[in-house]
């Protein structure tokens, strides 16, 4: 039995503890919607490396805020040469080797897949540990280091390096469950003006042969048809965002596009007409932190793809049910 003297001071030595976990939690949620912020209304220019299925990329991004809004393009610096040019309402993607040009409405992907107020911290935290994880210096700059942790198996974690003086996300490694890296990405130098060139934003890789492939948006849908298709089983916290019928280069009719997100982690569903036998995929496969799961249902291929853990897509995958005539 504690004496009561003694348990005043086993007291006094755990409860500051609890506190500032508590405080650090709070202050490591305040970081993460100052880093969405940073991202989207900074004008920076830099050089990155992005690891990935054990491929190593550099990359140079180029991205500017102004009355107009958001512009960005990427530049790949190594490798076959591509760029990826982006504004508010559309994302062009120059391939050259391809000699194709692909412009959609706008997905954006930042090297953070996410734009964060306070709600959708405090939202996260159900699914998500947030922690302080000390400093760094990343790109010669100090970094306040941040850990996010999933509560659960289906969703992969993240540690991000953080730009002290602006909040910019300097560096980020998506980790398993084991703590391994799974995609890495980080800057290696970084420039913030003032202001940036239109110049600058502008494609050099565009030319009279290329061939250009327009998906202005998606076809509508009924709720008829969505309501055929449904997913029976979703991780906590994953709800539908998006839905639409999408033409894919491998594909030559319309697919069905779901999306699930739970703020962090996205999944998307696709669906298609089997037309023939021969090329069906089934089960599990990856490349690098991607994650896909194939299935048959009523002569149709459902395909799962997303950057989580291979439970989700199979998870997600296994429920797709045609609910027709239900």
């Amino acid at each position: 039995m504690i004496k009561p003297l003694r348990a005043v001071f086993f007291l006094s030595l755990i409860l500051p503890a609890v506190s500032w976990g508590v405080d650090s939690s709070r202050e490591a949620q305040q970081w993460l919607v100052r880093m969405s912020q940073a991202a989207q209304q900074l004008n920076y220019q830099g050089n990155f490396i992005y690891l990935h299925n054990g491929k190593l990329e550099s990359m140079r991004v180029v991205h500017k805020f102004d009355k107009e809004g958001e512009r960005e393009r990427l530049i790949s610096l190594n490798g076959v040469a591509r760029e990826i040019v982006r504004d508010n309402s559309h994302v062009t993607c120059i391939l050259p080797d391809d000699k194709s040009v692909m412009v959609d409405k706008s997905r954006p992907k930042k090297l953070f897949p996410v734009d964060l107020t306070s709600q959708d911290v405090m939202r996260l935290s159900e699914y998500y540990n947030f922690e302080l994880a000390g400093q760094d210096r990343i790109a010669s700059r100090d970094t306040q280091i941040v850990r996010v942790k999933p509560r659960d198996r289906f969703r992969f974690g993240y540690r991000l390096w953080l730009d002290t003086e602006t909040g910019l996300l300097l560096k980020s490694d998506m980790v398993d469950e084991n703590g391994k890296p799974v995609e890495q990405i980080m800057f290696t130098g970084v420039d913030f003006s003032p202001s940036i060139a239109d110049e600058l934003l502008k494609p050099e890789l565009m030319g009279r042969e290329y061939k250009w492939f327009e998906h202005e948006k998606d076809e509508a849908v009924s709720i008829e048809t969505e309501q055929n298709w449904q997913v029976a089983s979703l991780p906590a916290g994953f709800a539908m965002t998006e839905h639409g019928k999408r033409m894919l280069p491998t594909a030559n009719n319309p697919v069905d596009h779901f999306v699930y997100s739970d703020g962090l982690a996205t999944v998307s569903v696709y669906i298609e007409k089997i037309e023939a036998q021969d090329d069906l995929m089934r089960g599990l496969s990856h490349m690098g932190a991607v994650h896909v799961f194939g299935n048959v249902v009523n002569d149709f291929q459902v395909t799962v793809v997303g950057e989580v853990p291979a439970s989700t897509v199979t998870m997600i995958g296994d429920s797709v049910r045609y609910t027709q005539g239900d």
